[in-house]
């Protein structure tokens, strides 16, 4: 790649880590790394600037958190996309009717467990059995931007219009959510 950032030392007084950084940003910038696209592993940063591995580590730790890019774990450092650089939180709401039921501490445990693989952040809220306690905690979440998204588990499936209407129009502002109901099924493409 060419740009004003060099590979190697060359007299250049920025540290080395940045040096990386901003030969990604470049690439980015210049569309050599599209969104969604693999971006070099460690090693290959390390072997490509001649520096120790922690280096482009903290290089590629600097470009997640600025929003840049996103890593999964074993698989690699990936450019994102516009719509993923829009300040994420890290954080998820889980809203549960019934903490107590045997099914549902099954599954927030494992929500749990995924999301500290992801190193993602979860926010436990007890809806109570009731659609206005939980559309009351979204829209608070939402509005003061606790969270990117969540995922409820709704006392059952409802025949409320409201409860209908409110869904679709969170989905119509693109908020990510998940409704999980024990052993049913509903669509919300239509």
């Amino acid at each position: 790649m060419m740009g004003i950032v060099s590979k190697t030392g060359s007299g250049l007084t920025a540290p080395k880590y940045y040096r990386i950084k901003m030969y990604i940003i470049q690439g980015i910038e210049s569309g050599e790394y599209k969104a969604g696209g693999r971006l070099p592993s460690e090693n290959e940063l390390s072997r490509l600037f001649e520096v120790n591995q922690n280096t482009a580590k903290k290089a590629l730790r600097e470009l997640e958190l600025e929003k840049y890019i996103y890593r999964v774990q074993g698989k690699g450092s990936y450019v994102a996309s516009p719509d993923e650089t829009t300040c994420l939180t890290g954080t998820i709401a889980l809203l549960v009717n019934n903490v107590d039921d045997i099914f549902y501490s099954r599954i927030v445990k494992y929500i749990n467990n995924e999301a500290t693989n992801q190193d993602c952040h979860l926010i436990f809220c007890n809806t109570q059995q009731s659609f206005e306690i939980l559309k009351k905690n979204i829209t608070e979440m939402l509005n003061n931007k606790k969270i990117d998204g969540f995922i409820a588990i709704p006392a059952e499936l409802s025949n409320n219009p409201e409860e209908y209407k409110f869904y679709q129009f969170l989905k119509g502002k693109g908020v990510h959510f998940v409704l999980l109901y024990p052993q049913k099924e509903i669509d919300f493409a239509n």
